[in-house]
């Protein structure tokens, strides 16, 4: 089926398709098909190239489909997320004490925020501007308790006092 080797019977086009020890030789394959195979970017290094090489290999993340506001967005939680996590980009307040933001948020990985910001975007008439001030501060109120269920009890219990200390 992917080398498209194609028998042609009464007008149809028809492969082989082996599954282990079975196969059927006249599986009908309809003129508008089309292949899609999702992988993993971390699973990508595993697969054979010959498989690989049959196919168009597009890259999806969320961040690549966010807009200008829902960007601006994502940084202002990715800036809470670091100070909560006590990643400052200030150089005085970094210490070696600082977690990372997987080790304080269960899951967490690059597209857990723009996910986020379009979550609680979806459904919405309009997007949410930074300039109306309290619909942008609803969305990052929702997506702050969303990251806040996820987060480890006691990683969290250790930023807060870090940051407490810091502050003082």
């Amino acid at each position: 089926m992917l080398n498209e080797h194609y028998t042609t019977v009464a007008e149809r086009r028809n492969c082989l398709i082996a599954i282990g020890a079975y196969s059927n030789p006249m599986c009908y394959v309809h003129d508008n098909f089309c292949c899609i195979v999702v992988v993993d970017s971390s699973q990508v290094s595993r697969l054979d190239p010959p498989f690989l090489n049959r196919f168009e290999k597009q890259v999806l993340a969320y961040k690549n489909i966010l807009t200008r506001n829902q960007k601006e967005a994502e940084q202002t939680l990715k800036s809470w997320c670091e100070q909560l996590a006590g990643l400052s980009t200030n150089s005085n307040q970094c210490s070696d004490n600082a977690f990372k933001l997987d080790d304080l948020f269960a899951g967490f990985h690059e597209d857990t925020l723009p996910s986020l910001v379009l979550h609680h975007q979806t459904g919405r008439s309009e997007e949410i501007s930074s300039t109306d001030s309290s619909e942008f501060a609803l969305l990052l109120d929702r997506c702050k308790e969303d990251l806040l269920r996820t987060a480890h009890v006691d990683a969290m219990t250790s930023a807060c006092f870090f940051v407490s200390t810091v502050q003082r």
